[in-house]
């Protein structure tokens, strides 16, 4: 088979995808330039197998760039000539364009977040033209693949016709690929709260569980990433010993760095989908504790790779670290987490799925031609 990804967003995910896709298809990956040095780097394209073919664009905001990145990327497909196209969702307006031209490949999209979240997400989904994008491209996929059940319930609702054409497949492990190899020693008791610091994610929560733990436990709290969510916080965590900020956009050895060193990750969100931290403590095996919201549960599985709490409850996420903590549980966890990682979110499973979607694509596509031509044939012999 020959497929088409295209993906401005989400690097690392689509990366690895595309490396397992390769080894039995052909594979035309196209990434945005920065977006990759931001979350991988050139080093990672050493290596790669003689079925995958990587391209890049540059991402630039004025009219004359997005309509030639726009040209480009119509470009690169047709010139590829995929038997599908597959994209991950992304709010480009280059990648709007161009998809008014590809019109004739099955098209697969991913999505990534069926339901925005709160804050600024929210906002570009229903206040600017980037949620119009979304929308239209839902209602034109031929498929669609979501990282959980639930997240299969939440799309549907959002474009009910994708009903019987959403697809569950579990996002595999990140920061696990051939050329991450360093290694960094774990720092016992310290905990991290990484990402993109909005609203939905707890930020605020994760502070006052810190600030409730016995100060007779050794504790070090690491808050890494940038986000207006830091703002409320800022003051209590400057004059805390116990936090360290790192408040920049991370490099990728930078992000390695933080995981390798803590002994729990923390996901005290209020709301979510599915999240990549999780699935970036499976791939450096550390232990997760999360809450139980949106499809998280299917990633951190309580008991096995890590425990989950109820949302915006942080007297109860402080006991359950301060447990953690304690009673030395991480190591159980940690096996967990490598178990998971050569199973469940296996990216050889993982892009085995994702052919047999490929496959139903193709056969929706078809099928809809075919109506199409009947229906206009029908048109056509009812005029006369």
């Amino acid at each position: 088979m020959r497929i088409a990804h295209v993906a401005l967003h989400f690097a690392e995910y689509a990366f690895a995808l595309s490396l397992e896709l390769a080894r039995d298809h052909d594979v035309l990956l196209v990434l945005e330039k920065q977006n990759f040095r931001d979350e991988l780097g050139d080093e990672y394209l050493a290596d790669l197998p003689e079925r995958l073919s990587v391209r890049f664009i540059e991402h630039a905001p004025s009219p004359r760039a997005v309509l030639n990145n726009a040209r480009e990327l119509v470009r690169l497909v047709e010139d590829f000539r995929p038997d599908v196209l597959h994209a991950q969702e992304v709010m480009r307006d280059a990648f709007f364009l161009a998809m008014l031209r590809l019109r004739r490949h099955p098209f697969v999209l991913t999505v990534h977040d069926p339901k925005p979240h709160t804050g600024t997400d929210f906002r570009a989904h229903h206040l600017q033209r980037h949620g119009i994008y979304v929308r239209l491209h839902r209602r034109r996929c031929d498929w669609a693949i979501v990282h959980g059940s639930q997240l299969v319930k939440d799309l549907v609702k959002d474009t009910p016709r994708l009903r019987g054409r959403v697809s569950p497949v579990a996002h595999g492990v990140l920061g696990a690929l051939p050329a991450d190899t360093q290694r960094a020693a774990q720092e016992m008791g310290t905990l991290l709260f990484f990402g993109r610091l909005e609203a939905y994610k707890g930020l605020e929560d994760f502070v006052a569980a810190v600030e409730t733990i016995d100060t007779s436990q050794n504790v070090t709290a690491i808050i890494a990433g940038r986000g207006p969510a830091l703002d409320p916080v800022r003051e209590r965590v400057m004059r805390n010993p116990r936090f360290e900020v790192i408040n920049h956009y991370l490099s990728r050895r930078e992000v390695i760095n933080v995981f390798d060193r803590a002994q729990v990750i923390v996901q005290p969100y209020r709301d979510a989908t599915q999240s990549g931290v999780s699935l970036m403590a499976i791939g450096r095996a550390r232990a997760v504790v999360a809450t139980d919201v949106g499809s998280l549960s299917e990633v951190v599985r309580h008991g096995d790779n890590g425990l989950l709490v109820p949302p915006e409850r942080p007297d109860l996420l402080a006991r359950t670290l301060a447990e953690v903590l304690v009673q030395d549980r991480t190591p159980k966890f940690e096996d967990g987490a490598r178990r998971l990682s050569a199973t469940t979110f296996n990216w050889t499973r993982i892009a085995d799925q994702h052919v047999e979607v490929y496959g139903r694509a193709v056969r929706a596509w078809a099928e809809g031609r075919v109506r199409r031509s009947t229906h206009s044939g029908g048109a056509k012999s009812g005029s006369r």
